[in-house]
Parts: C-alpha cells; structure tokens; sequence
C-alpha cells in the first residue's frame, strides 16, 4: 500500500463518517429548519469532531503530498513522475482528488516518459478496466493511453472486451473505439 492509498482512505473515510452523522443529525428531531431560523441551534460534537477529522485528512493528504507533487512537477515533471503514477493508481474515491488526476493525466499527454513510466501507466489503466467502476475521470485516462497506444495494448482490451464484466467490457470497448477512431496505424480489431 503506497502512501497515496493510505491517504486517500483515510480522507475518503473521514469524509463518509462526517457525511453520515450530518444527514443522521437533519434527519433528527433535534434539527428542523423551522427551529434552527428560530434559535441558533448548536451541532453536536459528535459532528464538530468528524469535520475536524476529515479537514485533518484533507490537509494530510493535499498540503502533505499533492500540492507539493503539483509544484515539483510543474518545475520539473521528469522528477514527479514516478510519484504522479503511484497517485493515479490508487482507485479511491476521495474527495477532492479527481481534480488533480484530471490535472495530471491531462499534463502527462505532452510529458515525455520512459518506456517503463509507460508501462506502468498502461499497467494501471488496465487495471482501471477491471475495476466494477467508472471514474469520473476515465475520459482522461483513455485521452492519455491514446497518446502512446499499440498493439499490445490493442491485445489486452480486445481480452477485456470479451469479459462477462460488463463495466470491463463497456471500458475497454470505450477505449478500443478511441484508438480506431484516431490512431489510423492501430489496425481495427472489430
């Protein structure tokens, strides 16, 4: 587990937790909207601690690692970019966090990358496919592999295609029809 995993666990966790007890404490008897414009009615601690709790969070996860990695990738993207896959690969819905890897994945399409950074991009894009999700930011994601697309990437979605997965399926098929559609020396599988 990377520490991005940790982190955005944590954050997506503290952030459910402090959703929860908000919508548990409106739905009580205690908090109606006619007594709050009425009298300033005081949240519980219990939800005064969970907002702590996920702002710590946030802040662990964005002025501890991802506002750092924005700014050493902006001064020199070759030293981030090792760092910037270990964040794309973690498939947590934390709050806040599509943001930046809309950011980075847009970014990385003009980076130049080693063979192996690729690779493993490839690796983690693949795994995306599998997962039973779709993130917001799966566009991206397929905007970026179409930027180093081959054959051997062509072999593994068309594998995906044929899953009984049907988000697999609908992803990879998503993907193959991008590398049809704009790369004209990938060979049409379909």
């Amino acid at each position: 587990m990377n520490d991005y995993q940790t982190l955005m666990s944590a954050l997506h966790n503290a952030h459910q937790d402090f959703q929860r007890k908000c919508q548990k404490w409106k739905d009580s008897e205690h908090y109606r909207p006619e007594n709050i414009a009425a009298v300033k009615v005081q949240e519980p601690m219990s939800i005064s601690m969970a907002r702590q709790d996920f702002w710590d969070a946030f802040n662990r996860l964005f002025d501890g690692k991802l506002i750092p990695l924005e700014s050493r990738f902006k001064i020199n993207p070759q030293s981030a970019i090792d760092e910037i896959i270990d964040f794309l690969a973690v498939d947590i819905p934390a709050f806040r966090c599509v943001n930046y890897k809309e950011f980075f994945l847009e970014k990385l399409k003009n980076t130049k990358m080693t063979p192996a950074q690729e690779q493993r991009l490839i690796n983690v894009f693949i795994r995306l496919c599998k997962t039973r999700t779709m993130p917001r930011e799966f566009q991206k994601w397929c905007e970026l592999v179409l930027s180093f697309a081959d054959l051997d990437i062509v072999d593994d979605l068309m594998v995906l295609s044929k899953s009984s997965n049907n988000y697999t399926k609908t992803k990879s098929k998503l993907m193959m029809e991008m590398i049809f559609k704009d790369r004209k020396e990938v060979p049409n599988y379909t």
